[in-house]
């Protein structure tokens, strides 16, 4: 017996034992280990394309001499269908409707067999009991009395329970109505090989306008049998005794496509045929088949002249026959279009990110990128390798769908704790974490059932067949902390996953939407509670929810420890830094640059007090003479120079003597570190507002002194990788992970530096260049950002200016004094901004000026009026999450 890598389960037979001679006709039969003869002219080869094999012998090993490979059939193979009677048959073709083909035949003569090549693809099937298939007919007789020979390529979830490529044979002596069955399903077919098995899967499939595959295949008669080579391998032979009208010979021969449509919802299926692609696209974008031949009464073979091509729904699958003059011999394309154009060009999903050079590599020291963390008595690891389970193609991000894995290559002695999933229209990245019990009281246990939460079995959507999401239903005093999903609806073997101890758990909520459709969700899970001292751990799994049900809560873990032993210390931290250190582009056209602290402090920036006004103080270049501590109570600000030159000298800033901030922080209950980088800015510059298809200056609205904006890193403490960056945003900002980010030098190659782009003026920062619109309908302030020669490399000028994990308050970082100072880093300065919107009212037309006012109303807080920000420590991110 072979565990085939495919799930298929494949028995090694004595050939005298298989199923072939269950049939009544075949008890008495004598099997005929190899043809007496092959015909003449025997040449097609598939030099064309790469060599296909089976899946259940990729290992190289085969089925013994005198036995044949039987593929099991599973219990739940039977189920599928709607009764064991109609198990193994085709869908009834008594109604025309339901089967479509573009196929290339022969004129009726007499036929002894075909050749030919075969292009391996694997098509889209949208429902699972569709099928798409490639094949040859080897057909005689009509009505009743119609007998056919097939064998070819199949996807047909609803049979064998996947989308797999699959060989088959089948054959009928009736019209298909009570005789005849796929593969081995009923008696008939008697295979010989030892090394291809009849439903077996193949994993090489050709890719669009890349690699292709070809299987080629020869079907012959001989000694009253009708016997199938394919490449140089006799598989077996349909016994001639079973049939009527093909005992003698055949009178039609077939090659092409065919899919089944079952108009669900209404509407034309989207199963592909061939490639998924039409005809007309030719070499490497089309399926085809290529070398046709017969075989004649002289056992002889040959062209196959006067075969013509046709097409049953031309619309959405057609064929073109070539001219016959190659070396191809007589061929054609043919296919039609799959389950959307969208899905027909590769999903970015299909793709895993790769960051563009290699990570560094690390100085040792301490517990940080260990591979492993110790929450307490539950150690776990970070994985980040999957096995496709079920995919839908419409809905969430980009109506692309989303996908749905298995964690693989976990570590020796670790547990799944759930699935992944993510949207199908990024490239594969993420993870998810695994659990082993490192203290002897039963950390983890397996759970005692599961709960069906959703299926979408019901959604008429773009689907690989329908999916199962479970719920672990724990045992007494534990937590389960992620689903699993199956392409089944049979329950997963309760081994499957491990749930977590409730002590060593927290609350989560949903964070980012990952797919939806019809009512139904799925999100991605964080802790609720979310700090540098908060406990909570993100698993990396997700939650299903409806809008009419509340399913059971998923929970996150919790670091029992909190020791800080996982983070970086300070040789890591340069590293780090060094290599993830983003590149911040300024609009060409931006006035106002940032400075060093510094540079601002000792170029005239002046501190006020409340009540003495009159006689502002110099500041130190380093701060020392702030007040320290205390709160933002008004009794203290910061101010640009007195002299309108020095004042408009330093709103320019310095973008030579600038530097960043970096406040490192551990976060997620200490598995990761946050890098928030600080960015300082004399001066905000004026907003400007679009109206439509105006751009317009807001005046003073939008300026005011000191303007700190930040970006933050948030590094894996399991292997120093970075997930995600976070770009402030005026009030708030927007998290990106680094699949999503553009890198310094670009892809392949280039360095690992994300890219940042700070709008002009307002320097709210984005990852891509380009205009956002605070507003809507075409009304708003602009955020304008592009990519000129203004860059700060924030890897080139940085101090690490707090990092409380090290020993407490400060730990082993000096906390410069302008860190501590909590008041406000500019004036507040209240004017009339009435004035700028009735001047900006009065010069637009009517439609224009009513939009405008009605923007006006919504102008956030922050806009208007003149307030200058608190440094970084009154944020509320220094402590908490980015929000």
């Amino acid at each position: 017996m072979e565990d085939s890598e495919d799930g298929d389960i494949i028995y090694c037979v004595p050939i005298t034992r298989q199923p072939a001679f269950d049939h009544p006709l075949l008890k008495n039969h004598t099997i005929q280990l190899r043809p007496r003869f092959i015909p003449e002219g025997d040449s097609t080869s598939s030099r064309e394309e790469a060599k296909a094999t089976q899946v259940w012998h990729n290992s190289g090993e085969y089925c013994p001499e005198n036995t044949v490979p039987i593929r099991k059939t599973k219990k739940e193979d039977i189920l599928r269908r709607k009764s064991i009677g109609s198990f193994g048959k085709k869908t009834q073709q008594s109604s025309p409707g339901d089967h479509e083909y573009a196929i290339m035949s022969t004129r009726k003569g007499n036929f002894y067999g075909t050749e030919f090549v075969m292009n391996i693809w694997r098509p889209e099937v949208e429902v699972s009991n569709e099928f798409s298939l490639a094949q040859t007919w080897l057909a005689s007789g009509d009505g009743s009395n119609l007998n056919t020979i097939e064998a070819g390529l199949q996807v047909y979830p609803g049979k064998y329970g996947d989308n797999n490529i699959r060989l088959f044979v089948y054959w009928t002596r009736d019209g298909y109505r009570r005789t005849g069955c796929y593969n081995n399903d009923c008696s008939g077919f008697v295979q010989t090989s030892n090394k291809i098995t009849v439903g077996g899967s193949y994993t090489q499939v050709s890719q669009y306008d890349g690699a292709q595959y070809g299987l080629p295949i020869l079907i012959w008669k001989d000694s009253g049998n009708w016997w199938l080579k394919i490449g140089e391998e006799l598989v077996g032979y349909w016994p001639g005794s079973l049939f009527t009208s093909l005992g003698d010979r055949g009178s039609l021969v077939n090659w092409g496509g065919e899919i089944v449509n079952q108009m669900t919802n209404g509407r034309h299926t989207a199963t592909g045929m061939g490639s998924g692609r039409f005809a007309e696209e030719w070499f490497k974008k089309a399926s085809y088949f290529r070398k046709l031949m017969t075989v004649d009464e002289s056992n002889t073979l040959r062209d196959a002249q006067g075969a013509y091509p046709y097409a049953t729904n031309g619309n959405c699958y057609s064929i073109k026959a070539g001219d016959g003059s190659s070396y191809w011999g007589i061929y054609f394309f043919y296919g039609g279009p799959d389950v959307s154009e969208k899905i027909l060009k590769a999903l970015p999903v299909e793709t895993p990110f790769k960051f563009p050079s290699p990570l560094p590599t690390l100085p040792q020291g301490g517990g940080f990128a260990r591979r492993a963390i110790d929450l307490g008595g539950l150690e776990v690891s970070q994985v980040s390798t999957f096995n496709k389970v079920w995919s839908t193609y419409e809905g969430g991000p980009d109506n692309l769908g989303a996908t749905f894995f298995e964690p693989s290559s976990i570590p020796s002695g670790f547990s799944i704790l759930g699935y992944y999933a993510q949207p199908n229209n990024r490239r594969l990245f993420g993870w998810v974490l695994t659990a082993r019990d490192l203290s002897s009281s039963n950390a983890l246990k397996p759970p005692v059932d599961y709960t069906l939460v959703g299926t979408t079995e019901s959604l008429k959507i773009k689907q690989d067949g329908p999916g199962y999401f479970w719920h672990p239903v724990s045992p007494d005093g534990y937590q389960a902390v992620g689903l699993i999903v199956t392409n089944s609806s049979q329950k997963p073997p309760l081994d499957k996953l491990r749930c977590v101890r409730s002590d060593l758990t927290e609350q989560c909520e949903a964070e980012t939407w990952l797919w939806g459709s019809n009512g139904v969700n799925v999100s991605s899970l964080r802790p609720t509670t979310r700090g540098t001292q908060a406990t909570g751990v993100c698993v990396g799994t997700f939650a299903w929810q409806t809008q009419d049900s509340s399913p059971p809560s998923l929970s996150c873990l919790k670091n029992a420890k909190l020791d800080f032993s996982t983070m970086p210390n300070e040789s890591q931290i340069e590293a780090l830094f060094k290599n993830y250190s983003p590149c911040i582009y300024f609009h060409p056209d931006e006035e106002y640059l940032p400075s060093s602290v510094n540079w601002y402090f000792t170029n005239g920036a002046l501190l006020y007090k409340r009540g003495q006004e009159s006689n502002p103080v110099p500041i130190e270049s380093n701060g020392s003479n702030l007040p320290q501590g205390g709160s933002n109570d008004g009794s203290y600000w910061l101010d640009l120079p007195v002299d309108k030159n020095g004042k408009e000298r330093v709103k320019k800033g310095d973008l030579q003597s600038a530097k960043v901030y970096l406040h490192i922080k551990p976060m997620l209950g200490a598995t990761f570190t946050d890098i928030a980088i600080w960015v300082f800015y004399p001066f905000n510059g004026p907003a400007r507002a679009k109206v439509k298809f105006l751009n317009l200056p807001l005046g003073k609205i939008g300026e005011h002194v000191g303007d700190w904006e930040h970006a933050t890193l948030r590094v894996s403490n399991f292997n120093g990788e970075l997930w995600r960056m976070f770009l402030s945003q005026h009030s708030g900002g927007v998290w990106v992970d680094a699949c999503d980010l553009e890198f310094q030098g670009g892809g392949g190659g280039g360095s690992n530096k994300p890219v940042a782009y700070a709008s002009l003026h307002g320097h709210a920062m984005y990852p891509k260049p380009g205009l956002v619109l605070q507003g809507d309908d075409g009304v708003g302030i602009r955020n304008d950002t592009a990519k000129g020669k203004k860059v700060i490399d924030t890897g080139l000028g940085y101090e690490v200016i707090a990092a409380e994990y090290v020993d407490g308050d400060g730990g082993g970082v000096a906390e410069p004094p302008w860190v501590n100072y909590l008041r406000k880093w500019g004036p507040k300065i209240d004017y009339n901004v009435d004035d700028d919107v009735k001047r900006i009212e009065r010069i637009l037309p009517g439609p224009l000026k009513k939009a405008f006012v009605n923007f006006a109303r919504k102008i956030p807080d922050e806009v208007y009026g003149e307030d200058g920000p608190t440094g970084p420590k009154l944020k509320g991110n220094w402590a908490g999450d980015e929000k």
